[in-house]
């Protein structure tokens, strides 16, 4: 990882707490009763992807309210996104894919990218190209063993586990050697709406990091 203050803080938030959540879809209205559960459990980094309802506007009023945490942009899939996510205030940028473009102009910005791959020869592609971390995705269903065969050949490749990744399957993939996970779905959907949406996200928060912190 390149040692600029954005590549800095993003180590420094994956060491406290391996751990992004990202949101897809309509949520943003529930942001700023969600962002505080994160904050008490030490989870810093908060994706938003492209492709939910005004996804620029929700980055820039995170960015700009909440400035002890690191707004990601994700689902990044022209290279227009990289100068368009930056402007709005994402400090770390996640693709599905691995576009080479996207990669070259995220490194001339100093902004850390993070492209998905799921093959040996693009995890390799992603990370020669000067990827940061590689998105391993989809996780599942090849599971935490996959993870662990990766590792062996590829040691020097960061990777984080995303697709498929559950407060309670999250640690297994720690273990097998992914430098973080990301969880989207698992935590933030339609069932947040209900009368105790709210505290089923806290206890879901809650055995993510107890299993993280008792399995690794």
């Amino acid at each position: 990882m390149e040692d600029t203050q954005l590549h800095q803080e993003l180590d420094a938030a994956l060491d406290a707490m391996p751990v992004v959540v990202l949101m897809r879809g309509d949520f943003a209205d529930m942001l700023a009763r969600l962002v505080p559960f994160l904050r008490a459990h030490a989870i810093r980094l908060f994706e938003i992807t492209l492709n939910s309802p005004d996804a620029l506007e929700t980055i820039r009023a995170l960015s700009e309210y909440n400035t002890d945490m690191i707004i990601g942009a994700g689902t990044l899939t022209r290279v227009e996104h990289v100068e368009q996510t930056i402007q709005a205030g994402a400090r770390f940028l996640v693709s599905p894919h691995t576009d080479l473009e996207i990669i070259r102009a995220a490194r001339q910005r100093s902004v850390p990218i993070i492209p998905g791959a799921f093959t040996p020869s693009e995890i390799l592609a992603a990370y020669h190209a000067g990827a940061d971390l590689v998105k391993l995705f989809p996780a599942m269903p090849a599971g935490p063993e996959y993870i662990r065969q990766l590792r062996g050949p590829l040691p020097e490749v960061a990777l984080i586990a995303t697709g498929g990744i559950t407060p309670e399957n999250a640690a297994d993939f720690l273990k097998a050697g992914a430098r973080a996970v990301a969880l989207g779905s698992a935590l933030i959907n339609t069932k947040l709406r209900a009368a105790d949406g709210l505290l089923a996200f806290e206890q879901q928060l809650k055995t993510l990091v107890e299993n993280i912190r008792s399995k690794t």
